[in-house]
Order: structure tokens, then sequence, then C-alpha cells
């Protein structure tokens, strides 16, 4: 079932597939930062303090179970999924160079495109460098919805208030022990569900 029969061979369908995929990732990638039963699948890839290409590919196993059904929506638009993962493909292989501290400061290529430089503001545990940068592929989302911040000072990577995941065992688990915790103290149904949701501790 798909509501439109796109042509995957128009470069007009590859490019809005390109753009729709990094839209919706942005405010996936934002959810990951804002609700701590996300969040705690998504800290072990901001636990590194260094950025390099171990960083880029530290990705936590828990995001299998969700990530795949958030892209459910571009088959039911008529995108081919054969496409639609090549173009997951080429992000991946971009990503890589995302996790570097290299990359040059071209006005154009920063303002439309993310750089090492915007991404390496989002693993930053600086207090103004916190929840910003988002974009995977594209920084007008951060723009358009006031997450952007630009690499004015030292980036210092790695969790905020001296949290640490540091051993393999931990990375399995990620903040899931914490949170589960946090549920199980809780006074209610109720509250340990909101626990799910509340922003990350």
């Amino acid at each position: 079932f798909r509501l439109f029969d796109l042509d995957v061979t128009s470069p007009w369908v590859w490019l809005a597939m390109f753009v729709l995929r990094d839209f919706v990732y942005y405010w996936i990638h934002r959810a990951e930062h804002r609700f701590a039963g996300l969040w705690a699948s998504h800290m072990v890839h901001h636990s590194p303090t260094e950025m390099n290409f171990a960083t880029a590919v530290r990705m936590p196993w828990m995001e299998a179970l969700y990530k795949p059904l958030l892209g459910l929506w571009a088959p039911l638009l008529g995108f081919h999924p054969a496409a639609f993962a090549a173009i997951g493909a080429l992000v991946l292989l971009v990503g890589q160079y995302h996790h570097t501290e290299g990359g040059g400061r071209v006005q154009f290529v920063r303002g439309v495109f993310v750089t090492p430089a915007t991404h390496r503001v989002h693993h930053g545990s600086n207090q103004r460098y916190l929840d910003k940068n988002f974009g995977s592929m594209l920084v007008i989302w951060d723009r358009m919805f006031g997450t952007y911040e630009d690499e004015t000072e030292p980036v210092v990577y790695g969790l905020t208030g001296g949290k640490a995941i540091d051993r393999p065992g931990a990375a399995l688990v990620g903040g899931y022990p914490d949170l589960f915790g946090r549920m199980r103290r809780a006074r209610s149904l109720r509250d340990a569900a909101c626990e799910l949701v509340a922003r990350p501790a």
C-alpha cells in the first residue's frame, strides 16, 4: 500500500526523499534529546570524550528497536525502500566525516549543510551547546526552529554532570538502569510512565 506512485528514476523524487528524510530525522533526533526513554539509549553515542570515527560508529543497539518503525512513512508515501536505504547509506558515510575535527568554513556550505563544526557543537556538553544542531545533512531545520548554534568556543565532549559510559557493559544498557530505577520508585503507574517522557535527568 502506498499513497503515491513515485518514479524512482526521477531526480526530483530522490531530492524530495532526501529533504523529507532529513526533516523527519531532525525531529526524531530532537526527541531523543527531549524524552528520557529515548535519551537513555542515545546517550551512549554522546558519551565519548573525543570526536573521531570511533564516536561515529558508537551507536546503541537499542535504536534498532525503534528507528526502523520511524522510517515507515517513506514507503507509505511511495518512496522505493531500496532508494530510501541508499540515501541512508550515504548519510552514514557522510556522518563519518561529521565526527571529525576537520572541516572548512565556506559560508554557503555552513549555511545549508551540516559540517563537522556544526556536529561538534551538537556533541558538546558546554552549556551553550546543549540541545543544539540536531540536523543530519541539512542545517536549515536548526536555523528554522531555533536550535542552531555556531562553534564559538572549544567543545567539551562527553555527558554532563560527570556521567560516563566507559565500559562495554555500560554501553550495552545505556541509561536504562537509572531510568527503570526511577520508574520503580514512582508512586503510581502514571508517574512511572511520566518518567519515560520526562526531560533527561
